[in-house]
């Protein structure tokens, strides 16, 4: 049912295609350093996102996602966590406030 109505049965449809499409390796380092501004993962089903860093080490970089009614929602991200969402949803990194660094895949 889950696939149906999230993704009109593509998922099961293409099971044994499935593969990564890419990986990414972010370092943002620097007070005001690297907005990400809100986008989608498109020709991607499921995104994971994974904090490396410890939040101690850096200040704003909040993980962000644009809901329906276009309100922001800021989600708890930290160090081993894992952030796993349909790849449609867009999503965003806030700006650095403080000097620091901030790494994620």
């Amino acid at each position: 049912d889950a696939d149906r109505h999230l993704w009109g049965g593509e998922l099961l449809a293409r099971r044994h295609g499935l593969a990564l499409r890419s990986a990414e390796y972010h370092v943002v380092i620097g007070d005001g350093g690297g907005p990400m501004d809100a986008h989608a993962d498109h020709g991607s089903l499921v995104t994971f996102d994974f904090m490396l860093s410890d939040t101690a080490e850096f200040e704003g970089g909040a993980f962000q996602t644009v809901e329906l009614g276009g309100e922001v929602t800021t989600h708890s991200f930290e160090r081993g966590d894992a952030l796993v969402f349909q790849s449609h949803k867009q999503h965003g990194v806030a700006a650095l406030t403080g000097r620091s660094s901030r790494r994620n895949i």
